[in-house]
């Protein structure tokens, strides 16, 4: 099966997993049993998902550059009107 992922792709997506890891156990104090103000809490959402829509707009440039708009999922319905 054709993949369009190389190993420097997960490489780097695995670095990038431990380190959101580590940031978060270490550096936040995740591991702490602490509670979290509603502002501080909303403050990492909002980084967390940061991070994940710069790692899908990567991706997506990426894959644009290599395979082009072509998509792996079959498409049901035509943009073509119906004769």
């Amino acid at each position: 099966m054709e993949s369009i992922g190389t190993w420097w792709m997960w490489a780097g997506f695995f670095a990038l997993v431990l380190v959101m890891l580590a940031i978060d156990l270490f550096l936040v104090g995740g591991g702490k049993a602490a509670s979290r103000l509603g502002k501080e809490a909303a403050t990492w959402s909002g980084i967390w998902v940061a991070v994940s829509l710069l790692f899908a707009g990567a991706l997506w440039w990426y894959l644009d550059g290599s395979v082009g708009a072509r998509s792996p999922i079959p498409r049901r319905w035509s943009s073509s009107p119906a004769t």
